[in-house]
């Protein structure tokens, strides 16, 4: 498998794409460029797509950051925690 966080960012970078990767990895969500309702249910069908894991539009606000996200679809068995 590729490199997971290089895959979570592209999921990311698909929905955000006036966000700099540094600012998908560093700012909450709802601070990003473009973030509204629309993306975050877009960035959540994205993610399912993905990684096969069903993250529901209250989830996904309640985990506010690229880091949550990761560290949740890490806890879901999906992605490893490794970053190479």
């Amino acid at each position: 498998m590729k490199n997971n966080d290089d895959h979570l960012m592209r999921c990311f970078a698909a929905v955000f794409a006036r966000a700099t990767q540094e600012e998908i990895r560093t700012l909450t969500f709802s601070s990003l460029p473009g973030w509204d309702s629309l993306r975050a249910a877009t960035l959540s069908v994205v993610l399912a797509e993905a990684f096969g894991a069903q993250i529901t539009l209250p989830l996904l606000l309640e985990l506010d950051t690229f880091a949550s996200v990761k560290q949740y679809l890490v806890q879901c068995g999906v992605m490893s925690g490794r970053t190479a």
